[in-house]
């Protein structure tokens, strides 16, 4: 089971939040806040495995509470979320060492498809905030693909189909696409072939 706070000053979305991960057998959401004092205090007691941390939050900054939460013991995975259209406060957070970054003005299934990451001790950026925040050195870039992005990765790099590429790795065309377009957005290319000169930086390829 996994146990999640939820920290967000607005009510709606704290609503909104527990009525999406109700639907998941294996999450218990463990409490609510509506502030970052609120938040820090009640990670520190609960000590949950995940804090989804809005980074607008009044009387203590989301950004501290996260830069907090890292160096608890033990701590918890942290996945912010902020529904400002400029990338700097995600880049903050990213280089804060925040697992997963997701805007609020993304569907549903991404903030599902980062808890699921990390979980299994992966990190997330969402294809949104990853068009936010723009293209990250190859040093950052190899740091936040995930384990399945890297396969797909390389994978592209020998010009595989959507097709070939979910049969090789058991999943569906579509969401062979979904790693294909979040790669993308990471990696700041726009091709299939920027993409496989990328993998071959990364050392997820050999040059032909």
């Amino acid at each position: 089971m996994t146990r999640i706070l939820i920290a967000d000053d607005h009510a709606i979305m704290r609503s909104g939040v527990e009525f999406l991960l109700s639907g998941e057998p294996s999450i218990e959401i463990v409490g609510f806040c509506n502030d970052g004092e609120q938040a820090l205090a009640r990670a520190l007691e609960l000590l949950p495995d995940i804090v989804i941390l809005d980074l607008v939050l009044p009387k203590l900054p989301g950004l501290v509470v996260l830069e907090r939460l890292l160096h608890a013991n033990p701590r918890p995975n942290v996945i912010a979320v902020s529904g400002q259209a400029s990338g700097l406060i995600f880049k903050e957070a990213l280089d804060l060492g925040a697992d997963a970054l997701v805007s609020k003005e993304d569907d549903s299934d991404e903030l599902l498809a980062a808890i699921h990451a990390v979980e299994n001790g992966d990190r997330y950026l969402s294809n949104s905030v990853a068009k936010l925040i723009g293209p990250l050195s190859d040093t950052d870039s190899a740091k936040h693909l995930t384990p399945r992005e890297r396969e797909v990765l390389s994978l592209v790099a020998e010009a595989r189909s959507n097709e070939e590429i979910g049969e090789k790795l058991g999943i569906s065309p579509k969401t062979a696409k979904k790693h294909r377009e979040n790669i993308r957005a990471k990696l700041g290319v726009s091709s299939a072939v920027e993409a496989a000169q990328a993998a071959v930086r990364l050392g997820l390829a050999k040059i032909s």
